[in-house]
């Protein structure tokens, strides 16, 4: 659900968008991802008096740079901690899904579709992604990219160390807890995929053909299904991971 207003009125369009989502399998939290970030964009249109089926490029570049001028609301009572900000990687994120709103408007006959074409513009690969199928006469080279992007910051990947690990391995109260923290660690498995296993997932043998699986090695299951703790693995594709001893 998605609200535009402050009167809290169903907004017909963004529930739409959602309803999409959720017909073409996405999984929980993109759609409560995708619901957050374009309900902030229906609300800073209502805000700003404009239309957010009618806006420009321009007031869309304008709401670009909103999101990481515009201080972040304070997370302590009464105050006292200094102002927080958006980073420009996340305000890219926010456009780029409006962006997608915007498009599945155009498609949708709310939307001019000059506006959905004015978005991106075209971007030739010059290094191609392994596996990428570049076509017979480079014709897949040229894609379409987004034009309304700030210059992000990449603060690259933090690692979590092997006694930040055993810390974490210590204050466990429960052999599950345990179990969680280690597979996180030594497979790198999305948290929605981990909380999702159960006991037939898992073949921690050396060898389980006597259960009728095929794959070599201690492994991990992922399946895509409907869990009781809601619990969804994104990818629709069911494979193996291999975990370590």
């Amino acid at each position: 659900m998605i609200v535009g207003a402050d009167d809290y009125a169903l907004h017909h369009e963004g529930s739409l968008l959602l309803a999409g989502l959720r017909d073409a399998g996405r999984a929980c939290n993109t759609a409560r991802t995708y619901a957050g970030r374009t309900a902030l964009y229906l609300s800073y249109c209502t805000y700003h008096r404009l239309e957010w089926a009618q806006i420009t490029v321009w007031q869309l570049a304008r709401f670009l740079h909103w999101l990481v001028e515009e201080p972040l609301p304070s997370r302590a009572r009464g105050g006292g901690e200094p102002e927080r900000f958006r980073d420009e990687n996340t305000a890219n994120a926010i456009v780029d899904t409006v962006c997608e709103f915007l498009s599945f408007g155009a498609r949708m006959k709310w939307v001019d579709p000059e506006l959905a074409e004015q978005l991106t513009e075209p971007r030739y690969l010059r290094s191609l992604p392994k596996g990428f199928n570049p076509g017979e006469n480079n014709q897949y080279r040229t894609v379409r990219s987004r034009m309304l992007k700030l210059r992000g910051v990449n603060s690259g990947i933090e690692w979590t160390t092997v006694a930040q690990i055993a810390r974490l391995i210590d204050v466990t109260r429960h052999a599950r807890d345990r179990f969680l923290v280690l597979l996180l660690w030594c497979t790198g498995i999305r948290i929605g995929k981990a909380l999702g296993l159960r006991r037939e997932d898992m073949h921690l043998l050396a060898d389980s053909q006597a259960f009728g699986c095929q794959a070599k090695g201690p492994h991990v299951h992922v399946r895509r299904r409907l869990n009781t703790n809601r619990a969804w693995a994104k990818s629709r594709r069911p494979r193996a991971i291999p975990v370590t001893r």
